[in-house]
């Protein structure tokens, strides 16, 4: 705050009054500190606010008023490279372990040595019967009456 000459005080008193977006509203004071005022509000929830703060001096009061947005944060998007001790330390609780760029051809032989991945071979037979399929048993019926026919006419015995 600044007083007529536009020095910096902080001699008087300065409410807050925060209201969310809900209509819930809120008290504070100021803290003084040097020639300066503090105030911290902790952690707040995403939303819009409105803020109206009032002070007194010199017999005349002094009003602003303003609102502004907490936007919600994402934790996984403030920190985007790996942080290779929790993960060592994540792999070492669930029974894992953690490789290196410089030990990835050591992955294949420790792999191996677990013996996890056996070889399994199945197979499976599907045998249907021709002649319980009844067109193919009655067109192999017609073709072999056919030869016969034609061999007893023309003698082809």
């Amino acid at each position: 705050m600044y007083n007529e000459a536009y020095e910096l005080i902080n001699d008087p008193e300065i409410e807050l009054m925060l209201t969310d977006s809900t209509g819930k509203t809120g008290n504070y004071t100021f803290r003084r500190s040097l020639n300066a005022y503090r105030l911290s509000l902790g952690s707040m929830p995403a939303g819009q606010y409105s803020w109206k703060a009032e002070v007194n001096y010199n017999n005349r009061m002094y009003t602003e008023e303003g609102t502004f947005l907490i936007e919600p944060v994402s934790l996984e998007g403030l920190k985007t490279s790996a942080d290779h001790k929790i993960l060592n330390q994540i792999s070492k609780t669930s029974g894992g372990e953690m490789f290196t760029l410089e030990d990835m051809q050591n992955i294949p032989v420790k792999l191996e040595s677990y013996n996890l991945s056996k070889p399994r071979i199945s197979t499976s037979m599907n045998q249907s019967v021709l002649l319980n399929l009844k067109w193919i048993f009655f067109l192999l019926l017609g073709l072999i009456s056919i030869e016969w026919f034609f061999r007893k006419f023309w003698g082809g015995y």
